[in-house]
């Protein structure tokens, strides 16, 4: 087959697969996964700092009540985003990655209509719980908060724009764009919100709650609408195949079991603040949460990682290249838990002067705390990405038995040991319930994709005599 023919065929197999990026000609896949993965990182890096330069902004722009409020917002709008999307973040990335595989660009259409559908009709009711009475009662009865009472009204466009800006940059990663993916999955509105906050802090000493919520708004905004314009774009230039439609009860069967995990592996991150505060001191809760922040640098590598193979995953396992698919998957492994181990080092042996040194020596007790945390986190890295292999292949309700039980180790643990010994004890908990989810995945993605993703020792061996 000549050169024109081979071209030919790839572009009936997929143009936008050779546009966008998914497995380049003429490049490895470690090739194709360092670039993605370079374009991840730098977006992953604008969105933390961006938001780090945010709260510290707006420290300086409001009184310490306002901030409090605007961190309940914060983690009010975080919640109920997630509600809003139940799990259709996840479910777009299979519908586009994998109907792009085979090339079936009707469906794929279809596909994200019915999503985008019923995401906007979800966060609809959403948001008529926040206008009519919702909204009040989380402000006044729950948190007792009168600046979040008459900030509440604009909760609801806050949480609107957050649902859709996930959506968006999940929709792009489908179709491997990484690179739009980054920037509107935070970096752009994160960005344009300091340049907002700091024009603030330059002009005015001091702002209200509701003029820090719509400059995060007006940088949401931007975004969201920058991305529609661009999926727009995307979608129309794809070829012209025969019609076929996807029904919104195959999505939904798609995609409830999602919402479920993702609510249960939230809660196995969160639920040791909610318990903590109960049974223990402030100052309990204040060492545990510098902790679980800090920890999260152990999967920092691995988090990048998982941005950019969901479509990778959807190919080959779409093509049937099952064989290739494991040694990506494990290769990818080895490759993030090199300098991942490196950070577990640290923490283990020298956390107590980490965390003095990071945040002052009262934080320094934690240092137990974030060994036990950082063993757990670290089943992240060894066992792969085999979450997103569960999704991307159609095990999501494995998935979501696993986070089920994953959960319930962690809280109902949570529940006995801290009573016991305190954040220690919520730490075993936490660590515990990732351990038992994680493994889970693990069996589950051998089971049903015949497939270990776990590190393999080989290729990490070869890549550290290669450094």
């Amino acid at each position: 087959m000549g050169e024109v023919e081979k071209k030919a065929s790839r572009r009936k197999r997929g143009g936008m697969l050779q546009r966008n990026g998914i497995f380049p000609r003429a490049v490895t896949w470690r090739r194709a996964l360092a670039v993605a993965g370079t374009w991840a990182f730098l977006g992953k890096m604008v969105t933390a700092g961006g938001g780090a330069l945010i709260f510290i902004l707006l420290a300086r722009l409001l009184e310490p009540k306002s901030m409090g409020a605007y961190f309940l917002a914060f983690s009010i709008v975080t919640v109920l985003g997630m509600l809003s999307r139940i799990g259709l973040d996840k479910t777009v990335l299979r519908v586009v990655a994998n109907n792009l595989a085979v090339g079936d660009y009707s469906e794929l259409r279809s596909g994200l209509l019915q999503i985008y559908v019923i995401a906007s009709c979800v966060a609809t009711v959403v948001a008529l719980f926040l206008l009519f009475g919702g909204g009040q009662w989380i402000a006044v009865r729950l948190f007792h908060s009168t600046a979040l009472e008459r900030a509440r009204f604009l909760l609801v466009p806050w949480m609107v724009a957050a649902t859709f800006e996930t959506l968006f940059a999940e929709t792009f990663r489908g179709f491997n764009d990484i690179p739009k993916a980054s920037a509107f999955g935070g970096a752009l509105s994160r960005t344009l919100c300091v340049v907002g906050l700091a024009i603030c802090c330059l002009a005015w000493r001091q702002i209200g709650l509701e003029v820090a919520i719509i400059l995060t708004l007006l940088g949401y905004c931007v975004s969201i609408i920058w991305a529609a314009i661009e999926l727009i774009k995307l979608v129309s230039e794809s070829p012209r195949t025969t019609r076929r439609s996807v029904r919104s009860e195959r999505v939904m069967r798609t995609t409830w079991p999602l919402l479920i995990s993702n609510l249960a592996i939230f809660l196995i991150a969160q639920a040791g603040f909610w318990i903590l505060g109960t049974v223990s001191s402030s100052t309990d809760v204040a060492v545990f949460g510098m902790c679980v922040r800090l920890v999260m640098l152990v999967g920092v590598l691995f988090v990048v990682a998982a941005s950019i193979l969901p479509p990778i995953i959807g190919r080959l396992y779409s093509e049937g290249r099952i064989k290739q698919l494991g040694e990506v998957m494990r290769g990818v492994a080895a490759t993030v838990a090199i300098p991942s181990c490196a950070v577990l080092a640290i923490f283990v042996f020298f956390g107590k002067s980490v965390l003095s040194l990071a945040f002052g020596k009262f934080y320094g007790s934690g240092g137990e705390i974030l060994a036990i945390l950082s063993i757990g986190q670290i089943a992240n890295v060894f066992v792969g990405d085999c979450g997103t292999l569960l999704i991307m292949s159609g095990h999501q309700r494995d998935l979501m038995a696993m986070s089920l039980v994953g959960c319930a180790v962690a809280v109902g643990g949570g529940i006995q040991l801290s009573a016991m010994f305190g954040a220690i004890g919520m730490a075993l908990a936490t660590a515990a319930g990732t351990i038992t989810l994680q493994f889970g995945m693990l069996i589950a993605a051998r089971r049903r994709c015949g497939i270990w993703t776990y590190v393999n020792f080989a290729d990490m061996w070869t890549l550290i005599r290669g450094v």
